[in-house]
């Protein structure tokens, strides 16, 4: 948190879950842009999961046991911005074919007027093990 608030001296920084704050915010915003916590299933438990599970499924958006961090955190992502707010993320190949990537794409398509989804060939990020 330190290391945020000093590269970003003017920014407002929440050092908390999430999926709690985001359960909770009033806050609204423009735009969103990053790349989603990657954390498979078998290690995204606990507390954390269980707020993004009931915060996604409040939102119309359940998804299966097998869905990794990332899927939820986009729905809650987007639940934050405002009417004509537009996002951009980074997101794993797993997109575009696991089943629990459905209840995502459905979420979007129906809060969102245009969906673009754009496939990259090669490797973004080399050194993971991960495509996106």
């Amino acid at each position: 948190m330190a290391q945020a608030m000093e590269r970003a001296p003017d920014a407002l920084v929440h050092h908390e879950d999430f999926f709690a704050w985001a359960a909770r915010t009033k806050d609204r915003f423009d735009c969103a842009v990053g790349n989603p916590p990657f954390i498979r299933y078998q290690t995204f438990k606990g507390d954390s999961r269980k707020r993004a599970l009931d915060l996604c499924a409040s939102l119309g958006a359940s998804f299966s046991g097998l869905t990794s961090s990332w899927a939820p955190f986009l729905v809650a992502t987007a639940s934050l911005l405002k009417r004509g707010g537009r996002m951009a993320f980074v997101v794993p190949a797993e997109f575009g074919h696991a089943p629990y990537a459905t209840p995502l794409i459905e979420y979007f398509v129906g809060h969102f007027s245009v969906v673009q989804i754009v496939a990259v060939r090669e490797k973004l990020f080399p050194e993971l093990s991960e495509d996106c």
